[in-house]
């Protein structure tokens, strides 16, 4: 069996494969918690890890090893594989999961995407004739509404507001629907800006996000993007 990890900034999750691919099982969780959020018990061969946690990558290796007596595999960012290549001009620093989440694109045959990980941060990505072309990185929504509150005296969201495309009674909901407003207002600009190629989206927030965008948007949602990136990456 293969193990998955996609470890993020907030969430961690994981897929359990078989040799030919096939998932057979999957887990989510705080990445806070991840040992916890872990899968017990099962005989692995491989662990393959996407992390943007660089502060837990030499915890988790150890954990992997002495629970599952696997060494993990870590991602990187490669030049050239699947003739994808990087518009940074220090490829290393580009966030191995948005890397990866635009490699599932070139693997599934998408020559142009615009590549959106709706998560502790927002970042868009533009896939163009399968080559990166550069992208832009904002805070998320909770990122938004948390800027405020510690910012200002005052202005703050009251829990986590759903949020709506519409114009605010009180303050709690301006802030949610300000946070909404400038996330799809970004990704449509974006959109548009690069000839409206198809958006394809992963991340927490992303199905609230999709939700919003107007209907001459080609959306796909794909909550498994940097995983099925992380196969063709390691495999």
């Amino acid at each position: 069996m293969i193990l998955d990890i996609d470890l993020g900034n907030s969430r961690l999750k994981w897929l359990l494969r078989n040799h030919q691919g096939e998932v057979q099982e999957e887990g989510a969780g705080e990445s806070a918690r991840w040992a916890d959020v872990l899968p017990r018990g099962p005989s692995l061969q491989r662990i393959r890890v996407a992390s943007v946690r660089g502060d837990l990558n030499a915890e988790l290796a150890r954990h992997c090893r002495e629970r599952y007596g696997v060494a993990c595999e870590f991602a990187r960012v490669r030049e050239g594989l699947l003739g994808l290549s990087c518009a940074y001009r220090e490829p290393d620093r580009l966030g191995v999961d948005r890397w990866l989440a635009l490699l599932a694109c070139v693997g599934e045959g998408l020559r142009r995407a615009l590549v959106v990980d709706a998560g502790t941060a927002l970042t868009l990505d533009l896939l163009d004739e399968g080559r990166h072309r550069g992208g832009f990185i904002l805070p998320g929504l909770a990122a938004m509404a948390r800027a405020l509150g510690e910012n200002t005296w005052g202005v703050a969201a009251a829990g986590r507001e759903e949020g709506r495309l519409e114009a605010g009674r009180d303050t709690a909901t301006c802030v949610a629907n300000g946070a909404l407003l400038a996330a799809v207002g970004a990704i449509e600009r974006a959109w548009r800006q690069y000839a409206a190629p198809p958006v394809v989206v992963t991340g927490g927030d992303g199905p609230r996000l999709v939700a919003f965008f107007p209907s001459s948007v080609d959306a796909r949602l794909r909550p498994d993007l940097v995983l099925a990136g992380l196969a063709l990456a390691l495999p």
